[in-house]
């Protein structure tokens, strides 16, 4: 499946649940990136088959 830049009620309609996560300021020196990939860890092991990727990009990670 080619996945599109969408909203999130977009991706509601294809996808069972959608789950979108981020910061309230950015974080141009990256201290939370850890943060965020062990978020992403616990996602990709407590949901099996769920698709992470970039919503500004809309790339898989």
């Amino acid at each position: 499946m080619i996945l599109k830049v969408a909203t999130d009620a977009e991706r509601g309609q294809t996808f069972e649940a959608v789950l979108t996560f981020g910061g309230l300021s950015p974080d141009p020196t990256l201290d939370h990136f850890n943060d965020a990939v062990f978020l992403m860890e616990a996602v990709e092991a407590l949901c099996p088959g769920a698709v992470l990727f970039d919503p500004q990009s809309g790339e898989r990670i």
